[in-house]
Protein backbone atom coordinates (compact mmCIF):
# COMPACT_ATOMS: atom_id res chain seq x y z
CA UNK A 1 0.00 0.00 0.00
CA UNK A 2 1.32 3.30 -0.92
CA UNK A 3 2.72 4.97 2.17
CA UNK A 4 -0.07 8.40 3.48
CA UNK A 5 1.23 11.72 1.92
CA UNK A 6 2.59 12.99 5.49
CA UNK A 7 4.49 9.90 5.70
CA UNK A 8 6.55 11.06 2.35
CA UNK A 9 9.90 12.29 2.28
CA UNK A 10 9.26 14.73 0.05
CA UNK A 11 5.88 15.89 1.94
CA UNK A 12 8.26 16.11 4.88
CA UNK A 13 10.86 17.96 3.27
CA UNK A 14 8.42 20.58 2.12
CA UNK A 15 6.08 21.36 5.06
CA UNK A 16 9.28 21.22 7.83
CA UNK A 17 8.01 19.29 10.83
CA UNK A 18 4.38 20.84 11.01
CA UNK A 19 2.83 18.69 8.38
CA UNK A 20 -0.13 20.68 7.96
CA UNK A 21 -1.24 23.85 5.75
CA UNK A 22 -0.08 27.21 7.24
CA UNK A 23 2.21 25.06 9.77
CA UNK A 24 2.68 26.89 13.28
CA UNK A 25 1.47 30.06 11.99
CA UNK A 26 -2.32 28.33 11.80
CA UNK A 27 -1.71 26.86 15.29
CA UNK A 28 -0.78 30.21 16.59
CA UNK A 29 -3.67 32.00 15.34
CA UNK A 30 -5.59 29.06 16.89
CA UNK A 31 -4.18 29.43 20.22
CA UNK A 32 -4.77 33.13 20.48
CA UNK A 33 -8.52 32.59 19.64
CA UNK A 34 -8.93 29.93 22.57
CA UNK A 35 -7.15 32.05 25.07
CA UNK A 36 -6.17 29.18 27.30
CA UNK A 37 -4.87 30.12 30.75
CA UNK A 38 -1.67 30.03 31.68
CA UNK A 39 -0.64 26.13 32.83
CA UNK A 40 -3.66 24.84 30.96
CA UNK A 41 -3.81 21.65 30.90
CA UNK A 42 -3.51 20.72 27.01
CA UNK A 43 -2.88 17.78 25.13
CA UNK A 44 -2.46 17.47 21.03
CA UNK A 45 -3.58 14.92 19.58
CA UNK A 46 -2.28 13.25 16.75
CA UNK A 47 1.71 15.06 17.54
CA UNK A 48 3.42 13.89 14.39
CA UNK A 49 7.11 14.73 15.13
CA UNK A 50 6.44 17.33 17.89
CA UNK A 51 6.19 20.80 16.45
CA UNK A 52 3.02 22.20 17.91
CA UNK A 53 4.10 20.05 21.55
CA UNK A 54 7.24 21.96 21.72
CA UNK A 55 5.32 25.34 21.22
CA UNK A 56 2.91 24.61 23.41
CA UNK A 57 5.22 24.12 26.08
CA UNK A 58 7.75 26.79 25.13
CA UNK A 59 4.63 29.11 26.20
CA UNK A 60 4.36 27.28 29.21
CA UNK A 61 0.90 25.33 28.95
CA UNK A 62 1.20 21.68 30.72
CA UNK A 63 1.31 20.02 27.54
CA UNK A 64 1.11 16.45 26.40
CA UNK A 65 1.24 14.60 22.59
CA UNK A 66 -0.59 11.60 21.67
CA UNK A 67 -0.21 9.36 18.70
CA UNK A 68 -0.99 6.03 17.84
CA UNK A 69 2.74 5.68 16.74
CA UNK A 70 4.80 8.40 17.78
CA UNK A 71 7.38 9.80 15.33
CA UNK A 72 10.84 9.20 16.21
CA UNK A 73 11.40 13.19 16.23
CA UNK A 74 9.13 13.64 18.67
CA UNK A 75 11.61 11.70 21.49
CA UNK A 76 11.86 13.21 24.83
CA UNK A 77 8.44 15.07 25.04
CA UNK A 78 6.18 13.57 26.96
CA UNK A 79 3.83 11.27 25.26
CA UNK A 80 0.76 9.06 25.02
CA UNK A 81 1.05 5.87 22.74
CA UNK A 82 -2.94 5.65 21.79
CA UNK A 83 -5.46 6.78 19.38
CA UNK A 84 -8.09 9.27 19.17
CA UNK A 85 -10.58 6.87 19.71
CA UNK A 86 -9.45 5.47 23.33
CA UNK A 87 -7.64 8.55 25.25
CA UNK A 88 -6.61 6.81 28.16
CA UNK A 89 -7.54 9.67 30.47
CA UNK A 90 -10.65 10.89 32.93
CA UNK A 91 -13.46 12.30 31.86
CA UNK A 92 -13.08 15.75 32.09
CA UNK A 93 -9.35 16.21 33.45
CA UNK A 94 -8.48 18.90 30.42
CA UNK A 95 -8.61 22.51 29.56
CA UNK A 96 -7.92 21.89 26.23
CA UNK A 97 -7.26 19.88 23.02
CA UNK A 98 -5.10 20.63 19.04
CA UNK A 99 -6.33 18.32 16.69
CA UNK A 100 -4.13 19.59 13.43
CA UNK A 101 -5.31 17.97 10.09
CA UNK A 102 -6.29 14.49 11.98
CA UNK A 103 -9.81 13.93 12.01
CA UNK A 104 -10.12 13.37 8.20
CA UNK A 105 -7.55 10.41 9.01
CA UNK A 106 -9.09 8.70 11.33
CA UNK A 107 -11.66 6.28 10.56
CA UNK A 108 -14.63 7.07 12.98
CA UNK A 109 -14.89 11.13 13.01
CA UNK A 110 -17.78 10.92 15.35
CA UNK A 111 -16.57 8.88 17.74
CA UNK A 112 -13.23 10.74 18.11
CA UNK A 113 -15.20 13.80 18.39
CA UNK A 114 -17.24 12.37 21.40
CA UNK A 115 -14.13 10.75 22.62
CA UNK A 116 -12.35 14.62 22.64
CA UNK A 117 -15.62 16.09 24.52
CA UNK A 118 -15.32 13.26 27.55
CA UNK A 119 -11.88 14.34 28.38
CA UNK A 120 -13.05 17.91 28.20
CA UNK A 121 -13.88 19.93 31.31
CA UNK A 122 -17.35 21.70 30.62
CA UNK A 123 -15.93 24.82 29.04
CA UNK A 124 -13.10 23.26 27.51
CA UNK A 125 -11.75 23.85 24.08
CA UNK A 126 -11.02 22.56 21.25
CA UNK A 127 -8.63 23.82 18.41
CA UNK A 128 -9.16 21.86 15.25
CA UNK A 129 -8.27 22.30 12.09
CA UNK A 130 -8.55 19.88 8.75
CA UNK A 131 -9.31 20.06 5.23
CA UNK A 132 -12.84 20.44 4.04
CA UNK A 133 -15.18 19.34 0.81
CA UNK A 134 -16.61 22.99 -0.75
CA UNK A 135 -19.90 22.63 -1.22
CA UNK A 136 -20.05 22.21 -5.46
CA UNK A 137 -17.63 19.41 -5.02
CA UNK A 138 -18.32 15.34 -5.51
CA UNK A 139 -17.81 12.66 -3.04
CA UNK A 140 -14.64 12.15 -0.92
CA UNK A 141 -12.04 10.04 -3.32
CA UNK A 142 -13.66 5.86 -3.24
CA UNK A 143 -11.90 3.14 -2.68
CA UNK A 144 -9.27 1.42 -0.71
CA UNK A 145 -6.13 3.28 -0.41
CA UNK A 146 -3.35 4.88 1.86
CA UNK A 147 -4.72 6.46 5.12
CA UNK A 148 -5.61 9.88 3.16
CA UNK A 149 -6.85 13.39 4.34
CA UNK A 150 -8.00 13.54 1.01
CA UNK A 151 -10.25 10.25 1.37
CA UNK A 152 -11.71 11.65 5.09
CA UNK A 153 -12.42 15.38 3.59
CA UNK A 154 -16.32 16.01 4.82
CA UNK A 155 -18.73 18.70 3.45
CA UNK A 156 -18.70 21.80 6.00
CA UNK A 157 -22.40 20.94 6.75
CA UNK A 158 -21.63 17.23 8.33
CA UNK A 159 -18.48 18.97 10.01
CA UNK A 160 -21.16 21.17 12.09
CA UNK A 161 -23.23 18.66 12.29
CA UNK A 162 -20.41 16.35 13.78
CA UNK A 163 -19.70 18.91 16.31
CA UNK A 164 -23.03 19.51 18.00
CA UNK A 165 -23.72 15.71 17.96
CA UNK A 166 -20.43 15.78 20.15
CA UNK A 167 -21.60 18.24 22.42
CA UNK A 168 -18.91 20.96 21.13
CA UNK A 169 -20.32 24.36 20.64
CA UNK A 170 -18.79 26.38 17.57
CA UNK A 171 -17.44 29.44 18.84
CA UNK A 172 -15.21 30.64 15.60
CA UNK A 173 -13.89 29.57 12.30
CA UNK A 174 -11.53 30.56 9.56
CA UNK A 175 -11.19 29.66 6.19
CA UNK A 176 -7.04 28.87 5.29
CA UNK A 177 -7.71 27.36 2.12
CA UNK A 178 -4.99 29.53 0.54
CA UNK A 179 -2.34 27.98 2.83
CA UNK A 180 -3.93 24.65 1.52
CA UNK A 181 -3.05 25.70 -2.61
CA UNK A 182 0.45 26.92 -1.48
CA UNK A 183 1.47 23.84 0.10
CA UNK A 184 -0.10 21.93 -2.30
CA UNK A 185 1.51 23.91 -5.17
CA UNK A 186 5.23 24.22 -3.34
CA UNK A 187 4.97 20.06 -3.68
CA UNK A 188 4.29 20.11 -6.96
CA UNK A 189 7.34 22.64 -7.74
CA UNK A 190 9.56 19.82 -5.74
CA UNK A 191 8.56 17.57 -7.74
CA UNK A 192 5.55 16.17 -6.52
CA UNK A 193 3.46 14.19 -9.41
CA UNK A 194 0.32 12.83 -7.62
CA UNK A 195 -3.07 14.00 -9.46
CA UNK A 196 -4.67 14.55 -5.75
CA UNK A 197 -1.88 16.88 -5.51
CA UNK A 198 -3.10 18.83 -8.32
CA UNK A 199 -6.76 18.81 -7.52
CA UNK A 200 -5.71 20.31 -3.96
CA UNK A 201 -3.71 22.78 -6.02
CA UNK A 202 -7.00 23.95 -7.93
CA UNK A 203 -5.14 22.73 -11.19
CA UNK A 204 -6.08 20.17 -13.89
CA UNK A 205 -5.80 16.76 -13.80
CA UNK A 206 -7.24 13.46 -15.34
CA UNK A 207 -9.40 12.91 -12.16
CA UNK A 208 -12.93 14.49 -11.89
CA UNK A 209 -12.69 17.65 -10.35
CA UNK A 210 -12.54 17.94 -6.55
CA UNK A 211 -12.05 21.13 -4.57
CA UNK A 212 -10.87 21.35 -1.39
CA UNK A 213 -10.64 23.63 1.54
CA UNK A 214 -8.52 24.13 4.90
CA UNK A 215 -10.28 25.17 7.98
CA UNK A 216 -9.66 26.20 11.25
CA UNK A 217 -12.49 25.83 14.17
CA UNK A 218 -12.53 26.49 17.73
CA UNK A 219 -15.11 24.40 19.66
CA UNK A 220 -16.16 24.96 23.59
CA UNK A 221 -17.24 22.01 25.61
CA UNK A 222 -21.35 22.85 26.78
CA UNK A 223 -21.33 23.24 29.86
Amino acid sequence: MEEPLYAQPGFRQVAGDAWRPGGLSVTRRGLALCAFPAGARLLDIGCGAGATLRLLRALGYRAVGCDRQPDTAAAGLPLLCCTALALPLRNGVLDGLLCECVLSLLPDGKAALREMARVLRPGGRLLLSDLFLTEDAPSPLPGPGAPSCLRGARPLPALLRLFRQAGLRLLHSEDHSDRLRSLAARLLWNGGTRTDLAALAGMSCNCAPRRYGYGLWILEKDS
